[in-house]
């Protein structure tokens, strides 16, 4: 008989998977479930998803900047038409 054992299968944060998901969906909760996720593998160090959780993390936070930045750009893009409009008047 063999000497070595198999471990039991870690199992998969929840959270880590519903960010990750959510990432996709909607940044800021995907961002939020992530962070969540994270948390909660490295309190218990038997479950697994980091990277999930990281990836979501990271994810999220790219979407939601781009999402700012786009934000802006309309708004100072409002703002010129509306003062090239004013100007012509």
């Amino acid at each position: 008989m063999s000497d070595f054992q198999a471990l039991p299968p870690r199992k998969i944060n929840g959270m880590a998977i519903v960010g990750f998901v959510f990432t996709f969906l909607f940044a800021p909760l995907g961002f939020i479930y992530s962070l969540i996720g994270l948390s909660q593998i490295l309190k218990n160090p038997s479950q697994s998803g980091k990277g999930l959780a990281l990836s979501g993390t990271v994810i999220s936070l790219i979407l939601i900047l781009i999402a700012v930045v786009l934000i802006v750009l309309n708004q100072l893009q409002v703002e010129f038409d509306a003062a090239q409009d004013a100007a012509l008047n």
